[in-house]
């Protein structure tokens, strides 16, 4: 009896911390991650290329693999501010290195977040330059 009592308060923890932890059974939580942004500056209309992991997910299920390249689907984006590049504006979106136009709209000091599967980068600072 202690046996089961002490099994099932084991498994009331680890959902009670996957739950906290905002995770479901099998996600590692781990997303996308930005490495470099170069330039850290550019005017709308420059292109500028992000370095970085996990770009097209661990198990792509939104983002389409061809070798090394992904194809951007519906789940992917770049967020620079309040402003998303449009599918136009992505040149290239590899696992590790994505070339993107910097979209109108976003102006001065902000930040940069990858989206991939769902999963969302660490903010990086990048600065809109008019």
């Amino acid at each position: 009896m202690v046996t089961v009592r002490a099994t099932l308060l084991r498994m009331a923890l680890l959902v009670a911390g996957v739950l906290v932890a905002g995770c479901s059974p099998g996600d590692d939580g781990v997303g996308p991650r930005i490495d470099l942004v170069a330039p850290t500056a550019a005017r709308a209309g420059q292109t500028l290329e992000i370095a970085g992991a996990r770009f097209c997910g661990d198990e792509p299920i939104d983002v389409l693999q061809d070798g090394e390249t992904c194809a951007v689907a519906t789940s992917g984006f770049i967020t620079i501010g309040d402003s998303s590049a449009s599918r136009e504006d992505v040149a290239s979106w590899t696992d590790g290195r994505i070339r993107v136009v910097v979209p109108t709209g976003a102006a001065g000091a902000t930040t940069l977040v990858v989206t991939a599967n769902g999963r969302v980068s660490e903010p990086v600072d990048f600065e809109v330059l008019q």
